[in-house]
């Protein structure tokens, strides 16, 4: 195609444009109101149009090869870092969900954040949990009954050295508490597991991560899923990379597990060899049957408490709101909310079968999550596969009954781990698809470093945004290159280098 012929197209296009666009401004200006938006169209059709009129008396003996503009476009893919990827992702999100709804509000007011749930005085949830433990240790009660508590009976053990200091000083401790474990979870953990992570894509995940809506909820409760969740993370770490430790491991798994049962889901990743049945089978045999010992800690009253109320938690109003990203609350959400996003047959189909949507979820998530083991399984895959750590996080956040946004900061360090270990294919097509799955997992994953008052309804709970990483997270690894054998050695295990980008 000559250059003319191109500015021919273009100028046609321009024109359209500009007619249509001057027909919505003198409908505006019949009608009283100052069309801005449209004007903007005009102005936007006219440079159009005149791109076309400067290519029309351009030097006519250049021409377009189509062929070559594809080879070119396609090396150009090819070679975008996966980083870039990821900040587009932020950057949607950071438009729609912050500069828009705070600054360019069609009230033209600043829309300063005000969206934590309100509660008497900041650090709450810790003022509450000592409150408990003091009741535990100085008068011999325990709360179960009441439903006040759902964590497991070692929380009561963990928290003891706190109940000497006063309500203010303890929520400081645990605020540096978590502040200093964040830094561990996603800067020293993640260097450790990958050192040759990609620093730039560390630090974007950081970044978000520590001024992150979640974080802020975390910090303002006074809450320890931070502090659990790197028990659990060093656990996987020294049972992968240090196995002479590895019973150290297996304590501070048991460790996280008995502060908050939902990282019990990372078992699975204390699975080295798919093939090994029987190691396989011991090993989870042991970590259920100590976890389950350490249930017992406080005797066996406390141990059956504890059972009643997490099999039939006292589940109020209260916990149904969009914060709480649980399955179970998601679909309560789209039951009970008239003004919601499902309207119609679809509202009716919600209200008839909220039960069979539930069952419907967590079959998704659990066939995503058997997809990821049966493919390492197929391919012969061993150690840790980081796009399995990532798919059991999302399972950790959506199965408990309550699962507050504040454990939304639990999400960051996976994700970097995950998508800073990601091997891309070579055939352009796959890649293409790749990059556009990292962007829809990039645009979900900052969506949630927003409030939900900016959200559109759909996604103003965290649910639908965690399962769109869960797809992404788990066609990325179907599309994952097969892993070449290293045919100099006899052994079975396959090398794998992460791009690095």
């Amino acid at each position: 195609m000559h250059v003319k012929q191109a500015g021919y197209v273009i100028i046609v296009i321009g024109l359209f444009s500009l007619t249509f666009s001057l027909g919505a401004v003198i409908s505006e200006l019949g009608g009283g109101g100052f069309p801005a938006g449209q004007l903007l169209g005009v102005g936007i059709s006219v440079i159009v149009s005149l791109i076309g009129l400067v290519l029309i008396v351009a030097d006519q003996r250049v021409r377009f090869d189509l062929d070559e503009l594809k080879q070119r476009l396609s090396a150009f893919i090819s070679d975008v870092p996966v980083a870039y990827w990821i900040v587009a992702g932020f950057l949607v999100s950071y438009f729609s969900f912050f500069i828009f709804p705070i600054f360019l509000n069609s009230g033209q007011q600043f829309q300063y954040f005000k969206y934590l749930p309100e509660g008497p005085q900041i650090g709450m949830d810790i003022r509450a949990i000592l409150s408990l433990v003091r009741d535990w240790a100085f008068l011999h009660q325990n709360h179960y009954a009441d439903g006040w508590v759902w964590y497991p009976p070692f929380y009561n053990l963990f928290f003891v050295p706190l109940i000497f200091l006063r309500d203010q000083d303890a929520y400081v401790v645990i605020t540096f508490a978590t502040i200093l474990c964040y830094f561990f979870l996603v800067l020293v953990t993640l260097k450790l597991v990958n050192p040759r992570h990609n620093k730039s894509l560390l630090s974007l995940f950081f970044i978000s991560g520590i001024v992150s809506y979640g974080f802020q909820f975390e910090l303002e409760r006074g809450q320890y899923n931070v502090i659990a969740f790197l028990f659990c993370l060093l656990a996987v770490y020294i049972f992968y990379y240090h196995e002479k430790f590895r019973y150290f491991a297996y304590l501070l798994f048991t460790l996280a597990v008995q502060l908050k049962i939902y990282p019990a889901i990372f078992v699975i990743l204390f699975i080295k060899d798919w093939r090994s049945w029987k190691n396989n089978i011991k090993r989870m045999l042991g970590l259920g049957l100590l976890n389950f010992a350490a249930l017992f800690i406080l005797g066996y009253s406390v141990f059956v408490d504890f059972v009643k109320i997490t099999i039939f938690p006292p589940f109020g109003e209260s916990m149904y709101w969009v914060g709480n990203h649980s399955v179970k609350s998601f679909v309560h959400f789209l039951d009970q909310n008239r003004n919601g996003p499902l309207s119609g047959r679809a509202l009716l189909l919600v209200q008839n079968h909220p039960g069979l949507l539930e069952i419907a979820l967590l079959a998704y998530f659990g066939l995503c999550l058997l997809a990821i083991i049966g493919v390492a399984y197929w391919r012969r895959e061993n150690g840790l596969n980081t796009y399995l750590l990532l798919a059991c996080t999302i399972g950790m956040l959506i199965i408990p009954s309550v699962s507050h946004d504040y454990k939304l900061t639990l999400l960051i360090a996976p994700m970097s781990i995950a998508f800073g270990d990601l091997i891309l294919p070579a055939q352009t097509s796959k890649r293409i698809i790749s990059y556009l799955l990292i962007f829809a997992a990039s645009v979900a994953y900052s969506a949630m470093l927003f409030p939900p008052i900016f959200r559109p309804q759909l996604i103003e709970n965290s649910l639908p945004l965690l399962f769109i990483i869960l797809t992404t997270i788990t066609l990325l690894y179907v599309l994952k290159p097969f892993p070449k054998r290293d045919s100099d050695t006899a052994s079975p295990e396959l090398e794998l280098e992460p791009q690095v980008n």
